[in-house]
């Protein structure tokens, strides 16, 4: 049931929809079952709820206290409304990231338990539902759905080839595919498991270590100037300051400001290498 204020706000998402143009395949990746423009029309109230709230709030507080800067209140409200489209507008691209990260962490397990169960005489659909039943993360959801609509009636190669188009992870709609092609074909489905597993163990080990050879120049940098050139610097600046002309010159603040920087440029580097690191790798 669609309210009357996201009814009212739907017809002005145009301003934010170009913005993010991929909302609408996005909010099916991240099974976030709603329309992109009631979305988005709820992003607009959410947004102007919060900035009124907070200005309204602090330019009375500021007005209370009989401050100059009252103006700030609007301001931080602005700010405010700003943040909550550009959070709501990135959630369903992290609730992705996110779920790629944890199949492909549980993928090479995922596949090797199918390879285990299928050469043990078990059969495909069998096997799914224990890799359904299992603990192997969201993989283990996406094929609890896969599973569902087979129990609903569905053929076990559709229910597969929805799994594989659905789903965010290159890696896995791969494997998945390569599983429906060799059913279809009357394939040894096996030996395909077997080379899968082999394959997907051996591409996170070349990941792996091409991620630690793009590691070693970031260090590098990193060493530089977080760590080197903050440390040197400091203990100049110290030795400097103890000169009778012209310690005088260096105030406390400037330690303060080398201590803030440091820390900035340390938070950069570790959101770097956080974003650089490949989802196969996991944590």
């Amino acid at each position: 049931m669609v309210s009357r204020s996201v009814k009212f706000f739907r017809r002005f998402t145009f301003i934010l929809s170009n913005l993010n143009p991929n909302l609408e395949y996005n909010l099916k990746q991240a099974d976030i079952e709603e329309d992109a423009s009631i979305y988005l029309a709820a992003t607009l109230i959410q947004a102007i709820n919060m900035s009124l709230l907070l200005a309204v709030s602090v330019y009375y507080i500021l007005w209370r206290a009989k401050s100059q800067y009252t103006i700030m209140g609007p301001v931080l409200g602005v700010i405010v409304a700003f943040f909550v489209i550009y959070q709501r507008l990135g959630k369903p691209k992290m609730i992705v990231k996110n779920r790629v990260k944890d199949i492909e962490n549980h993928l090479v397990f995922t596949i090797q338990s199918l390879y285990i169960q299928i050469s043990s005489g078990m059969p495909i659909y069998d096997a799914m539902a224990s890799i359904a039943r299992s603990n192997y993360g969201a993989a283990s959801s996406e094929f609890m759905r896969a599973v569902d609509e087979i129990k609903s009636g569905t053929h076990v190669e559709t229910a597969l080839e929805d799994l594989a188009s659905r789903n965010p992870s290159p890696y896995f709609q791969k494997t998945i595919w390569q599983i429906v092609n060799a059913i279809k074909t009357g394939g040894d489905l096996r030996y395909l498991l077997k080379d899968l597993t082999e394959r997907l163990a051996q591409d996170q080990i070349n990941t792996a270590k091409s991620f630690g050879a793009k590691l070693s120049p970031i260090s590098m940098i990193y060493m530089l100037s977080a760590v080197i050139i903050p440390s040197l610097g400091t203990t100049v600046l110290i030795t400097i300051s103890s000169l009778p002309n012209i310690g005088g010159k260096i105030s406390e603040s400037t330690f303060w400001i080398i201590l803030v920087v440091t820390i900035v440029l340390q938070l950069q580097f570790a959101m770097i290498i956080r974003s650089s690191r490949p989802s196969i790798i996991g944590d």
